[in-house]
Formats: C-alpha cells, structure tokens, sequence
C-alpha cells in the first residue's frame, strides 16, 4: 500500500514516481493535479530524457482513479505537450498562476504558470477544481 507524503483534511498528497501510485487501484481522487517533467527540462529531474512517453505512460493510467485532471505547465512550455491527456478527460479551462516575485528564465522574464484543467467541470456550488 501506498503511504501518503501528506494527508489532512481530505487533502493528500503523493510525492514519488506517479505510476508506481497511480497503479495501485486503492487511490481514488476527485482530482489528480500534476506538475509534470517538461520538455527542456534540468537533467536533474526523473523523466527527464523522455518528459511526454512519462506523462502519456502517468497520464493513461488516470481515468480508472479520476474524473479530473489538472496540469501545470511553465508559461513557455509548448501546449502540445498535453496531447497526452487521454480523451476521456474533455478540456474544460485554463487558469494563469501568477507568481508573487517574476524571475529571469535565461533572457525570458518568466512570472506565471499556466494550469489546464480537464475532465468533468465542477457542479455550480461545488468544491474542487
């Protein structure tokens, strides 16, 4: 079994390699928020020879735990990174995350992150996504 990384309130959060948590068919979420390894990224992260075939591998295994699935990318990450979203999880909004503190990402002024959120839109008076 799974152990979580932190658990409160209704909230857990599982920090590790996604597919080893996601096969486990005791996990059940209202939505699964990633932050995926993008391409371009640092050679230090895990995945990061192979970004999309690890998000499409994480990302299929999704629908049979989740009705939601939201992605955060960097503003300059190439939205067709998210052809790996499996098409039962229908595209429903964007969302900018602005950071408090804008930075320099080489010459790029970089100050926001952008959220995808896909799969099935929250009822009117609903918590969630």
């Amino acid at each position: 079994m799974t152990s979580a990384y932190y658990s409160r309130g209704g909230i857990t959060i599982y920090h590790g390699d996604c597919r080893e948590y996601l096969a486990e068919s005791a996990i059940e979420a209202d939505v699964v928020i990633t932050d995926p390894v993008w391409p371009n990224s640092t050679d230090t992260l895990v995945g990061h020879e192979d970004p999309l075939g690890l998000f499409t591998a994480a990302a299929n295994l999704l629908p049979s735990i989740t009705r939601r699935l939201v992605v955060q990318l960097g503003c300059n990450s190439d939205p067709r990174f998210l052809t790996a979203v499996p098409p039962e999880f229908k595209f429903f909004r964007t969302c900018w995350l602005e950071y408090t503190a804008p930075a320099y990402k080489g010459r790029l002024m970089y100050k926001s992150d952008v959220a995808y959120a896909f799969g099935c839109p929250p009822r009117i008076g609903e918590t969630g996504v």
